[in-house]
């Protein structure tokens, strides 16, 4: 979880391959994974990623690290989460899409 606060994608990584877990949660429920986008670290998202993380986690107030990349405009990031998760994607009436809020 520091790891991905302190965009620390070396860090992260030693420890995943050391058997870390990809459960862990902070008080309000944030992941790992959404500290890595809300921090707009796009290696260690993809990191995350590819270890299993669960990308359509949410936080306790309902956020997905998607909606943190997108409120601290980190693009690469969201592009990154909408890859590994489409289903988080749906196209409105007029052709564009948005991140899906069931």
């Amino acid at each position: 979880m520091c790891a991905a606060e302190r965009r620390d994608s070396k860090s992260a990584q030693l420890l995943l391959e050391a058997g870390a877990s990809l459960n862990c949660r902070k008080e309000d429920g944030t992941s790992a994974l959404h500290m890595a986008a809300a921090t707009g670290c796009l290696e260690t998202v993809q990191l995350l990623i590819a270890y299993g993380h669960k990308v359509d986690c949410t936080d306790d107030f309902g956020w997905s690290p998607i909606l943190y990349a997108h409120f601290e405009e980190h693009e690469d990031c969201v592009l990154a989460l909408l890859k590994a998760y489409p289903q988080q994607v749906r196209r409105l009436k007029d052709g564009m899409v948005c991140a899906r809020q069931d």
